[in-house]
């Protein structure tokens, strides 16, 4: 029932982005750029319908499809662009001082919206 209540609900929307990617094994945090991406479904203003393809973009972009799989991605969005830096911010001050982490700044990755599924009858 929540499925047909979250496609029900679902809407496009243009959202400012960002993610944060790091590894258990590791120290080091990456994190991308915010950026402004078009028309993103968004499932009762919580749920990013393709979360997980653009985690895996920004994974496979700074490690690779073969190392991935150690590391967790966080997709983070929001309609507004202020909300979002402070966010940010406030994650890098967090990671970089209280857990130690190496922080890696990706500013040149580019998000792609993932293709749409075929619509089943």
């Amino acid at each position: 029932m929540r499925n047909q209540n979250q496609e029900k609900n679902s809407r496009q929307v243009d959202v400012y982005m960002y993610v944060a990617s790091f590894s258990l094994l590791d120290s080091a945090l990456f994190v991308s750029d915010i950026q402004f991406v078009r028309d993103v479904t968004v499932n009762n203003k919580w749920f990013v319908k393709d979360r997980l393809a653009f985690e895996k973009q920004f994974s496979d972009y700074v490690v690779g499809s073969d190392e991935n799989e150690s590391y967790m991605s966080s997709l983070v969005f929001s309609d507004k662009e202020k909300k979002l830096i402070r966010k940010r911010g406030k994650l890098i001050r967090r990671n970089r001082k209280k857990n130690g982490f190496r922080l890696y700044e990706v500013t040149d990755f580019k998000f792609v919206k993932p293709d749409s599924e075929p619509v089943e009858d």
